[in-house]
Protein backbone atom coordinates (compact mmCIF):
# COMPACT_ATOMS: atom_id res chain seq x y z
CA UNK A 1 0.00 0.00 0.00
CA UNK A 2 1.27 3.36 -1.10
CA UNK A 3 -1.03 5.80 1.23
CA UNK A 4 -0.25 5.73 5.04
CA UNK A 5 -3.44 4.09 6.91
CA UNK A 6 -6.33 6.28 7.85
CA UNK A 7 -5.78 5.64 11.46
CA UNK A 8 -1.83 7.30 10.90
CA UNK A 9 -3.70 10.23 9.40
CA UNK A 10 -4.17 12.59 12.69
CA UNK A 11 -1.15 11.94 14.03
CA UNK A 12 0.66 13.59 10.47
CA UNK A 13 -1.69 16.30 10.97
CA UNK A 14 -0.77 17.01 14.12
CA UNK A 15 2.70 16.82 13.67
CA UNK A 16 2.48 19.07 10.67
CA UNK A 17 0.66 21.67 13.22
CA UNK A 18 3.11 21.55 15.88
CA UNK A 19 6.33 22.33 13.12
CA UNK A 20 4.78 26.06 12.74
CA UNK A 21 4.26 26.85 15.95
CA UNK A 22 6.01 29.27 18.15
CA UNK A 23 8.66 28.28 20.68
CA UNK A 24 8.05 28.97 24.40
CA UNK A 25 10.58 32.20 24.88
CA UNK A 26 8.80 33.95 22.01
CA UNK A 27 8.39 37.94 23.52
CA UNK A 28 6.59 40.24 21.06
CA UNK A 29 8.06 43.24 20.29
CA UNK A 30 7.92 46.47 21.87
CA UNK A 31 6.75 49.00 19.39
CA UNK A 32 5.60 51.44 21.06
CA UNK A 33 8.98 52.80 21.36
CA UNK A 34 9.65 53.03 17.87
CA UNK A 35 6.97 55.54 17.10
CA UNK A 36 6.71 58.30 18.26
CA UNK A 37 3.84 60.12 20.48
CA UNK A 38 3.21 62.91 18.33
CA UNK A 39 3.15 60.82 15.07
CA UNK A 40 0.27 61.24 12.50
CA UNK A 41 -0.38 60.87 9.26
CA UNK A 42 0.44 63.41 6.86
CA UNK A 43 -0.36 64.35 3.42
CA UNK A 44 2.56 64.15 0.71
CA UNK A 45 4.46 67.32 -0.62
CA UNK A 46 5.87 67.10 -3.63
CA UNK A 47 9.38 68.45 -3.39
CA UNK A 48 10.51 68.43 -7.31
CA UNK A 49 11.97 72.15 -6.66
CA UNK A 50 14.53 71.24 -3.95
CA UNK A 51 17.75 70.33 -4.80
CA UNK A 52 19.12 67.61 -5.04
CA UNK A 53 22.56 68.10 -4.63
CA UNK A 54 25.40 65.32 -5.71
CA UNK A 55 22.82 62.06 -5.48
CA UNK A 56 25.10 60.26 -7.06
CA UNK A 57 27.96 59.80 -4.76
CA UNK A 58 25.94 57.55 -2.70
CA UNK A 59 27.33 54.69 -5.31
CA UNK A 60 30.53 55.34 -4.88
CA UNK A 61 31.51 54.81 -8.20
CA UNK A 62 34.11 56.48 -9.73
CA UNK A 63 33.41 56.35 -13.35
CA UNK A 64 29.75 57.50 -12.26
CA UNK A 65 31.44 60.47 -10.96
CA UNK A 66 33.40 61.33 -13.57
CA UNK A 67 30.25 61.20 -16.50
CA UNK A 68 28.61 63.60 -13.73
CA UNK A 69 31.14 65.87 -13.79
CA UNK A 70 31.40 65.73 -17.83
CA UNK A 71 28.23 66.08 -17.97
CA UNK A 72 27.70 69.43 -15.89
CA UNK A 73 31.05 70.65 -17.58
CA UNK A 74 30.09 70.25 -21.37
CA UNK A 75 26.23 71.61 -20.58
CA UNK A 76 26.72 74.83 -22.41
CA UNK A 77 23.30 76.02 -23.62
CA UNK A 78 20.84 75.04 -20.14
CA UNK A 79 17.67 76.77 -22.08
CA UNK A 80 18.22 74.31 -24.41
CA UNK A 81 17.67 71.40 -21.69
CA UNK A 82 15.02 73.96 -20.25
CA UNK A 83 13.19 74.03 -24.02
CA UNK A 84 13.76 70.30 -24.41
CA UNK A 85 12.27 69.28 -20.89
CA UNK A 86 9.21 71.56 -21.97
CA UNK A 87 9.24 70.11 -24.86
CA UNK A 88 8.41 66.23 -23.11
CA UNK A 89 6.09 67.77 -21.05
CA UNK A 90 3.88 69.13 -23.94
CA UNK A 91 4.97 65.45 -25.34
CA UNK A 92 3.38 64.14 -23.23
CA UNK A 93 -0.08 66.04 -22.75
CA UNK A 94 -1.03 65.46 -26.17
CA UNK A 95 -0.34 61.51 -25.11
CA UNK A 96 -2.24 61.78 -22.46
CA UNK A 97 -5.27 64.05 -24.22
CA UNK A 98 -6.64 60.52 -25.67
CA UNK A 99 -7.61 59.70 -22.15
CA UNK A 100 -10.23 62.19 -22.46
CA UNK A 101 -13.32 62.23 -24.88
CA UNK A 102 -13.39 63.68 -28.32
CA UNK A 103 -16.19 65.90 -29.25
CA UNK A 104 -16.55 67.03 -32.78
CA UNK A 105 -18.88 69.65 -34.19
CA UNK A 106 -19.27 69.65 -37.72
CA UNK A 107 -21.64 72.15 -39.48
CA UNK A 108 -22.78 71.50 -43.08
CA UNK A 109 -24.50 73.87 -45.26
CA UNK A 110 -25.87 72.90 -48.49
CA UNK A 111 -27.72 75.07 -51.65
CA UNK A 112 -29.20 72.72 -54.56
CA UNK A 113 -30.92 73.96 -57.63
CA UNK A 114 -33.01 71.33 -58.90
CA UNK A 115 -33.50 71.43 -62.93
CA UNK A 116 -37.11 72.03 -64.42
CA UNK A 117 -36.21 70.23 -67.33
CA UNK A 118 -35.51 66.71 -66.09
CA UNK A 119 -37.24 64.06 -67.97
CA UNK A 120 -40.19 62.52 -66.44
CA UNK A 121 -42.24 59.09 -67.04
CA UNK A 122 -45.08 61.13 -67.26
CA UNK A 123 -46.12 64.61 -69.26
CA UNK A 124 -45.90 67.23 -66.35
CA UNK A 125 -43.64 70.04 -66.12
CA UNK A 126 -41.61 69.52 -62.99
CA UNK A 127 -40.63 73.76 -61.95
CA UNK A 128 -37.01 74.41 -60.69
CA UNK A 129 -36.48 74.57 -57.15
CA UNK A 130 -33.81 75.71 -54.92
CA UNK A 131 -33.04 73.67 -52.00
CA UNK A 132 -31.62 74.75 -48.62
CA UNK A 133 -29.78 71.93 -46.60
CA UNK A 134 -28.68 72.68 -42.95
CA UNK A 135 -27.08 70.34 -40.65
CA UNK A 136 -24.96 70.60 -37.66
CA UNK A 137 -23.87 67.30 -35.77
CA UNK A 138 -22.35 66.84 -32.65
CA UNK A 139 -20.33 64.14 -32.70
CA UNK A 140 -18.69 62.47 -29.15
CA UNK A 141 -16.14 59.42 -28.97
CA UNK A 142 -14.49 57.96 -26.53
CA UNK A 143 -12.36 54.62 -26.52
CA UNK A 144 -12.07 52.57 -23.61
Amino acid sequence: MIFPPLKSLPLLAAGLLTACTVGPDYQKPDTSAQTPAQWKWKTAEPRDAVPRGEWWTVFRDSELNRLENLAVSRNQDLRGAMARLDQARASLGVSTAAYYPDITLQGNAQRELTSGNSPTPVPITIPAAQINSFSVPLVLSYEI
